[in-house]
């Protein structure tokens, strides 16, 4: 694997003839993105050897990290080659370290003088990406300030067909989350000193005053018309998870005693739960795979 501290010698994506067929040359690419009303943005690529139709992951660092921070961490790109799908990092923006828009967290990304508009910036790389790497269905996942942004991005975006945010809980205003369902499945550790698992100031943040991951939950509980039943449980280790009966998959897994740190992630303590493999294995779960060999079509959604 090309190590990801040599960002400066990774090749751009090529245009290929067949996109659909198992790539030549599987590996790290880099792609820009041309924004209308800033400068151009950047991501990283892992396409894997096997063929397409294939879906994509675009996984969001935390604040004031990197790509190559969650890369390490969750390894994502190794499970991206071990399962067939395209990883895709996206880089945040900011003057000194990258962050992310996801609403009234965290730094100057979200400043209104600042007005960056990250999840333009998701959609237009996923419309112009997934052709590239003959893209299939999209799952939104991120760290702390990056979940936040996915919480935003399947709010108020149209191209995530599932998002599984990690430690970042909703940041924008439950009336700005309206619309269709969006299957959702939540990590947070209960002791989470830097994003409350119960909300308020953490110790990172302490300008912000979260929201809880039960107020979060209630949220899209309403969004994806849930029932008014108790949810399924299920315990494992350390990890409870509830899943509600909703028009879309509504899940939160609470780890029990873990603090800010991706669930199995490789430099984190030992937890039952593992937000890299289960959350693909979730996702995977949600609609079966098609056989059609052919490229996907574009919606159109904007």
């Amino acid at each position: 694997m090309i190590l990801l501290a040599l960002l400066g010698c990774v090749p751009g994506l090529p245009d290929v003839d067949e996109p659909c067929e198992p790539w030549d040359e599987p590996g790290l690419y880099q792609v820009k993105v041309e924004m209308p009303d800033g400068p151009k943005r950047r991501a990283y690529v892992w396409v894997p050897t096997a063929a397409g139709p294939r879906d994509m992951v675009v996984a969001l660092h935390g604040g004031a990290s990197s790509p190559t921070d969650l890369a390490d961490v969750s390894q994502y790109m190794r499970v991206a080659e071990n399962e067939g799908f395209v990883a895709v990092l996206p880089q945040g923006r900011g003057d000194l370290v990258n962050l992310w828009n996801g609403g009234s967290c965290c730094g100057s990304s979200q400043d209104d003088r600042r007005d960056v508009d990250d999840v333009a910036f998701l959609e237009r790389l996923v419309r112009e990406l997934s052709p590239k790497v003959c893209g299939r269905r999209v799952l939104g996942t991120g760290f702390s300030n990056g979940g936040m942004l996915a919480h935003r991005w399947a709010c108020e975006g149209a191209r995530v067909d599932a998002v599984v945010p990690v430690s970042g809980p909703l940041a924008i205003p439950e009336a700005r989350c309206e619309g269709p369902p969006v299957p959702i499945r939540h990590y947070h550790g209960t002791a989470d000193s830097r994003v409350p698992y119960d909300g308020g100031s953490g110790d990172g943040y302490s300008s912000t005053e979260h929201r809880s991951v039960e107020e979060t939950m209630a949220t899209w509980r309403r969004r994806n018309l849930c029932a008014d039943t108790a949810p399924q449980t299920r315990v494992d280790g350390d990890t409870v998870c509830q899943a509600w009966s909703c028009q879309a998959a509504t899940e939160l897994c609470s780890v029990e005693g873990w603090g800010h740190a991706w669930p199995g992630g490789r430099n984190s303590d030992r937890t039952s739960a593992d937000a890299t493999r289960d959350g693909w294995e979730w996702f995977q779960g949600l609609v079966p795979p098609t056989t059609d060999d052919s490229p996907p079509v574009d919606s159109g959604r904007d």
